[in-house]
């Protein structure tokens, strides 16, 4: 008798479609503005993908997840501006507590005096955002 060998995962890897980094920060950018609160992770991946990586913004997916979304522009312009009024007061605290969690204390620690200058940043390109154009 043969013995039956089960894997435990198929023996192929399956191509999965996954988000260009551009649609990553439109999504990202959508989040902040409907989301009820902020998240820091948002905040950092908004810095991390615009600043550091220079992930170019395509207001042409914004308007697509807005749409997608059952948004209108004006919704979202209104909805993004209240967003970036709160982030500039609360974005700091929320960042810090939520990179405590996912950075190891070292990491951390580099981070934790530019916290101030990551939120600035992300609340600069927040309000550079155009239903027509390009963040500035």
């Amino acid at each position: 008798m043969q013995a039956l060998l089960i894997l435990p995962e198929p023996p192929f890897h399956p191509p999965v479609r996954v988000e260009s980094r551009e649609e990553i920060l439109a999504d990202k950018v959508v989040a902040v503005a409907f989301r009820e609160f902020i998240k820091g992770r948002d905040l950092w991946d908004i810095f991390f993908l615009s600043a550091q990586r220079g992930v170019a913004f395509r207001a042409d997916l914004m308007a697509q997840k807005v749409s997608d979304y059952g948004h209108t522009r004006e919704e979202f312009e209104d909805r993004l501006a209240a967003a970036v009024r709160k982030i500039e007061r609360e974005g700091v605290g929320v960042l810090e507590q939520e990179m405590r969690r996912f950075l190891p204390g070292s990491a951390f620690s580099l981070w934790q005096d530019h916290l101030g200058e990551v939120v600035e940043r992300v609340g600069r390109f927040l309000r550079g955002v155009r239903s027509a154009g390009d963040p500035g």
